[in-house]
């Protein structure tokens, strides 16, 4: 009888401190994982703000090549149509297969 009241009670403390074990893991894991958290939401803010200031510094930039590109929409069209027309006067006679690297046979 009292070597079962013994056992039993060797087991009962065996589970307890296994309990212990598991809740103080679970305790310094939490703190990590807070502190990972933590860490992840400040680089977080300081990437949201380095943009920030990026796109502050960046914006005259950005209005001077909007304007710049309004004042070149009626100088490229005509731009394109004479780079078209020299493409067609220097490589227009030779043959399609030859400009695509293919071999006069057809084989690549």
């Amino acid at each position: 009888m009292i070597v079962g009241l013994i056992t039993f009670v060797v087991i009962l403390i065996a589970a307890l401190l296994f309990l212990g074990f598991l809740l103080l893991r679970f305790i310094v894991l939490n703190k990590k994982l807070k502190k990972i958290i933590q860490t992840t939401n400040e680089h977080s803010e300081q990437q949201a703000q380095f943009i920030q200031n990026i796109s502050v510094q960046m914006e005259p930039t950005l209005n001077k090549l909007s304007a710049s590109a309004k004042e070149l929409q009626a100088v490229a069209p005509k731009q394109a149509e004479d780079t078209g027309r020299g493409f067609e006067t220097v490589y227009g006679s030779y043959p399609r297969a030859f400009l695509l690297g293919e071999y006069v046979d057809g084989t690549v």
